[in-house]
């Protein structure tokens, strides 16, 4: 064995300055030294170093790791929130924790000052470190963890034969590889992954039917207006030009709804689901805007060819 961590979540409210987000917080070791019994030796202890520094080399930390395993002051931040609480190194943030016993409510309140972001592009980038006993104070739970980490080196034997080992030793206790927790992981996300492309591909089709029965209904309405337009001599492409303009501006305008109408959605189950505020992607709009204009252009065509084929003399003589 190379190393373990033991962790320990709670989505906590952090606040820096103005801005204030709900975030994952989580115990664990850094670089703790521990002391091994050893039954043949029971006089000669084993020192031995672990935490996440230990089973986890390949952070890539700007600034430094929590050195001190009895520092209840410093935390690590991950880069979004870092991004999101507009932190630097050395700067310093408030964070709290509503505990509910019964009828009377705790709140925990600490100061946290930042000496290392972690950037992982995983989901250690959203989540505040600190050291366990920090964690356990905060959230009133002493002694208490969720999961422990083992770093394992093995070349030639499978990994879940010490996750079975683990099982077997300690009783209540459920040891599972990273490879299984992973596979388990990307099947859930591809499942939900298609579940939305199939609900997008619906919303463009309703989009697009809701855009030609608009503009269908347009052109009977101007059936008379089009025939005087030609009749002054206005050409077809005049005609073509005055629909896919109004196309375009109904799909701006559904587009900007179409974007804030789903970040509010997607704050509201952010929060309720996972206790996780969504950050907005300004970059994402001119997309949303570009498909939404696309698609009501696409859905113009047929509105388009039956006001190019209106006849002047049959509908203006209100035939």
């Amino acid at each position: 064995m190379m190393g373990f961590a033991p962790f320990l979540y709670q989505v906590v409210t952090a606040r820096s300055e103005q801005v204030e987000q709900r975030i994952v917080l989580v115990g664990t070791y850094f670089n703790r030294t521990i002391q091994i019994q050893s039954p043949y030796a029971p006089q000669d202890p084993l020192t031995f170093t672990t935490g996440v520094q230990i089973i986890s080399p390949w952070w890539h930390i700007m600034g430094d790791w929590i050195k001190d395993e009895n520092d209840t002051t410093s935390c690590m931040i991950g880069a979004t929130v870092a991004e999101k609480l507009n932190l630097s190194v050395n700067d310093s943030f408030t964070i709290t924790y509503n505990q509910q016993y019964g009828s009377i409510e705790n709140t925990s309140m600490y100061n946290l000052t930042v000496v290392g972001i972690v950037m992982t592009d995983g989901y250690e980038d959203n989540q505040i470190f600190v050291n366990l006993q920090v964690a356990q104070q905060i959230t009133g739970r002493p002694g208490k963890l969720h999961t422990i980490q083992v770093s394992a080196l093995c070349n030639a034997c499978p990994v879940e034969t010490f996750a079975e080992e683990i099982k077997e030793l300690i009783p209540y206790v459920e040891g599972r590889s990273v490879k299984q927790l992973v596979h388990a992981e990307m099947d859930i996300l591809g499942k939900i992954q298609n579940m939305m492309f199939l609900v997008t591909i619906v919303a463009l089709i309703a989009s697009a039917l809701g855009v030609m029965t608009t503009m269908i209904t347009s052109v009977i309405e101007r059936q008379k207006e089009i025939g005087l337009m030609k009749s002054v001599g206005a050409e077809n492409k005049k005609i073509i030009a005055l629909f896919l303009s109004e196309a375009t501006i109904i799909g701006i305008i559904g587009g900007i709804i179409g974007y804030l109408v789903g970040l509010i959605l997607a704050q509201f189950i952010g929060i309720s689901v996972f206790s996780l505020s969504i950050t907005p992607r300004l970059e994402v709009i001119p997309i949303v805007i570009g498909i939404s204009v696309g698609v009501a252009l696409l859905a113009s065509i047929l509105p388009v060819r039956r006001a190019v084929r209106v006849e002047p003399a049959i509908v203006l003589r209100g035939e």
